[in-house]
C-alpha cells in the first residue's frame, strides 16, 4: 500500500460506513452545517434481500428532509397494496396471524404510513440527498482498516480502491459500519449476543407465477413457520415477479453453492414452483 497525500484531511465528524444508518447521520449532520465525511467501502448500494420496509416514524424522519414523496415515487409494488404481515404455516396452508401497523394508523397518530420499498432505493434517495449538502463529503469504495487516538482528536485510517492510505481527523468518529465493525473492536467495546447466532441464507428470485400460488392472506411479508428451515419470504417487483427469502440455515454447508436453495425454497413455502436464483449469501 502506499500512502496518500502527505496532508491530512480533518472534519469535525467523520461516520465510518455509509449505508443507511450513516447516510441518514451524515444528512442530520449537513443539515446543521456540521463538517462531515462519511467513508464507505462499497461502490454501490447493494442488492440484498435486506431491509425492505420502511416503518412510519422513519418516514416522519424523512419527512423532515423532504425525502417522504422521493420514496413513495420509487415503491415497486402498488400504492394499495397491503403492508400488512402474515405469519402462516405454508403459503397454501393455514393463517395464524395478520398484523398491520399501518391499519390502525391515523392522520393525528402520524402524518406518515410505513411503505414498502427495497434498502437499496432508499440508499439511493439517501446518497442522493446527502450529496446536495456543502459540509458533507461522501467517499464510496474507502475502507476503513484502523483509527488511532491523538490528544482530543481521532485519526482514521482508509484504503481506496487504487490501495492508496488516506489520513483523516476528526473531534467525533460515529461508528455505522454493521455488527462487525472495523471501530467498534478497535475501542474494545464487547458485541453482547442475547442468544447463540444463527446463519441465515438470503436470497432474491424471481417467480412470475409465485402470487397467483398464494391461497393464505395476502400481505408484503410472510412468516413460513412449519417447514424444516422456517423464514420469511415477501414480493419485491411484482411486475417482474422478483420475491426474496430469508431462510434459517443448518449451518452444514460451507459455501452457498453448497446449498439446494430449489428445494430449500419449495420446501418453505409447501409446494413446488417455478424459480430463477437472482442473488444469493449467508
Amino acid at each position: 500500500s502506499k500512502l496518500g497525500s502527505v496532508f491530512m484531511q480533518t472534519y469535525d465528524v467523520i461516520i465510518v460506513g455509509g449505508g443507511p444508518v450513516g447516510v441518514a447521520l451524515g444528512i442530520e449532520l449537513g443539515l446543521n452545517h456540521v463538517k462531515t465525511l462519511v467513508l464507505e467501502k462499497h461502490a454501490s448500494p447493494l442488492l440484498s434481500p435486506r431491509a425492505q420496509s420502511l416503518n412510519p416514524r422513519s418516514m416522519e424522519f424523512f419527512r423532515r428532509w423532504k425525502l417522504s414523496e422521493n420514496l413513495k415515487a420509487k415503491q415497486l409494488l402498488p400504492p394499495d397494496f397491503p403492508i400488512r404481515g402474515v405469519w402462516c404455516s405454508h403459503l397454501d396452508g393455514k393463517t395464524y396471524a395478520v398484523s398491520s401497523s399501518n391499519e390502525q394508523l391515523t392522520d393525528e397518530m402520524s402524518p406518515e404510513r410505513g411503505v414498502r420499498i427495497p434498502l437499496w432505493l432508499t440508499e439511493e434517495v439517501l446518497r442522493d440527498r446527502v450529496s446536495q449538502l456543502p459540509t458533507v463529503r461522501f467517499l464510496k469504495q474507502h475502507s476503513v482498516f484502523d483509527i488511532q487516538f491523538e490528544k482530543d482528536d481521532v485519526l482514521v485510517f482508509a484504503k481506496n480502491n487504487s490501495d492508496e492510505i488516506k489520513k483523516f481527523k476528526a473531534k467525533y468518529v460515529a461508528a455505522c459500519d454493521g455488527a462487525n465493525s472495523i471501530i467498534r473492536k478497535k475501542v474494545e467495546i464487547e458485541f453482547e449476543v442475547l442468544a447463540p447466532p444463527q446463519r441465515v441464507i438470503n436470497i432474491m428470485f424471481e417467480s412470475p407465477e409465485l402470487e397467483k400460488q398464494i391461497t393464505v392472506d395476502k400481505g408484503f411479508l410472510f412468516y413460513l413457520l412449519d417447514s424444516k428451515n422456517p423464514g420469511a419470504i415477501g414480493p419485491v417487483d411484482l411486475s417482474r415477479g422478483l420475491w426474496y427469502a430469508q431462510i434459517r440455515d443448518d449451518g452444514v454447508a460451507q459455501t452457498i453453492d453448497q446449498v439446494d436453495l430449489q428445494s430449500l425454497l419449495d420446501n418453505m413455502v409447501g409446494f413446488p414452483f417455478n424459480k430463477k436464483i437472482i442473488q444469493s449469501h449467508f
